[in-house]
């Protein structure tokens, strides 16, 4: 039983070792297994009983969670705006004329000073209400309000 118990737990650390080194959410449900078929080995249920559990509860876990995970974490879908991208949509202030042809401008968003750009190419006056539209590095690209 002692035997069996270390290969289902190293089975169940390698495959967690796995898991974290390629992220592809398939060897974590491998280790639950592993974990469900130690749990009966300690029980001292016999080895087919063992591959059962593992086997069971490796696919359950797979078919009921993985789809839900992978949506959760699908970097190209953000459930959240962070950072920067939080800005996107943000209404900002014109402190300093924005005029692309020159190359300067400043809005303040969120109580912050950004370099801003016209969306549409145009001018924009000091104390213009904008719209930050998208961020290409440190600028924001804004248009009018109304």
């Amino acid at each position: 039983m002692e035997t069996v118990l270390i290969i289902w737990l190293v089975i169940a650390v390698v495959a967690l070792a796995f898991e974290v080194a390629t992220t592809q959410l398939i060897a974590m449900y491998i280790a639950a297994g592993a974990l469900a078929a130690a749990v009966v080995t300690v029980l001292g249920i016999d080895v087919p009983f063992q591959v059962l559990a593992f086997a069971i509860v490796t696919i359950v876990a797979l078919a009921t969670t993985r789809t839900a995970l992978r949506r959760m974490l699908d970097r190209s879908s953000p459930l959240l705006a962070m950072n920067v991208d939080a800005l996107i949509g943000q209404h900002a202030v014109v402190t300093e004329q924005i005029d692309n042809v020159l190359g300067h401008g400043y809005v303040v968003v969120r109580g912050e000073t950004w370099q801003a750009r016209s969306s549409d190419e145009s001018g924009i006056d000091v104390g213009q209400h904008v719209h930050v539209d998208r961020i290409d590095g440190v600028s924001l690209f804004v248009s009018r309000i109304g």
